[in-house]
């Protein structure tokens, strides 16, 4: 697909061009007419850091890679807040991924005005190289709410080699519920596969012990993998600090010689949970973690 006629296109391989974008416009104008062919996606290259004043639509059905110029790595950064209510569900985010996104060398920065990525159903995020979910701020509301600071994940959630989703909370000065996964929220049947990266930093410590999963939180039925990477440095007023699992999750930590990796992934050598905190000071209340759920 070609991008708008705004975008620099250079036609780098036979498989898609790539448009070489500097505004909001031109990103916007590209992910508009992008690429419905999985073997062919659209490749949007990011030639400086972009504001973005509302939420980047990844349209349902189609494939898109966002990467920053060779060796750089720009950010988008919000600006504006994000439409409240879409697709059926009370959710936000900085990136609506309806479709196939992958992202190398990009920060996704919600600045704490919202969630960093939504991924509803069927469909697809991968954090390649480089990619960052960071400073998500989900705030809690009648038509928003707010789970996974770092990404909210229905459909399916990669993280490569060298990704990050960290520094991430949540905003409950509206009371209503509290939030699960502080940084990554896995939802009921949903995915999540881990090569490598980091998942840390991320926070919300209240004064109610019922936050549950500071780094993933895995609803029932929801698949974890973790080939490789790092959940470390995670701290809620709550349970699971590191990873809290739901009723009927399959959940594999590290590899084994027979663990297929696809060709051109990179993993990390080893799948490492540590020095995750909750702070049971908060309350005095002790919790029965009963065999159908997994704190770690």
């Amino acid at each position: 697909a070609e991008a708008s006629d705004d975008a620099e296109t250079d036609g780098e391989t036979e498989d898609a061009a790539v448009a070489r974008v500097t505004t909001e416009a031109e990103l916007t104008a590209a992910l508009a007419a992008a690429s419905t062919d999985a073997e062919n996606p659209t490749v949007i290259e990011l030639q400086n850091d972009i504001s973005c004043t509302a939420y980047l639509n990844i349209a349902s059905g189609t494939y898109v890679e966002i990467r920053s110029a060779e060796g750089q790595q720009y950010t988008l950064l919000a600006t504006g807040a994000a439409a409240a209510y879409r697709n059926g569900r009370k959710v936000s985010g900085l990136l609506y991924v309806g479709g196939s996104l992958v992202l190398e060398n990009v920060i996704c920065d919600a600045n704490q005005i919202d969630r960093c990525a939504y991924v509803p159903a069927g469909a697809t995020l991968e954090l390649g190289n480089g990619a960052v979910l960071t400073n998500g701020k989900p705030t809690y509301s009648t038509q928003v709410v707010n789970d996974g600071g770092g990404a909210y994940v229905l459909g399916t959630l990669i993280m490569d080699k060298g990704s990050a989703v960290r520094n991430n909370t949540v905003d409950l000065s509206t009371k209503g519920s509290l939030p699960n996964g502080i940084g990554v929220f896995i939802g009921k049947d949903a995915e999540f596969i881990m090569y490598g990266g980091a998942i840390s930093g991320n926070s919300y410590v209240y004064d109610t012990c019922g936050v549950q999963g500071g780094g993933v939180y895995l609803g029932n039925r929801a698949s974890f993998y973790m080939y490789g990477g790092t959940i470390a440095d995670n701290e809620i007023s709550g349970r699971g600090a590191g990873v809290f699992a739901e009723g009927g999750c399959t959940v594999v930590l590290g590899k084994t010689d027979d663990t297929e990796i696809p060709d051109g992934v990179q993993c990390d050598e080893k799948a490492v949970i540590r020095d995750n905190v909750i702070h049971d000071d908060i309350t005095s209340s002790n919790y029965i973690i009963n065999s159908a759920s997994l704190p770690i």
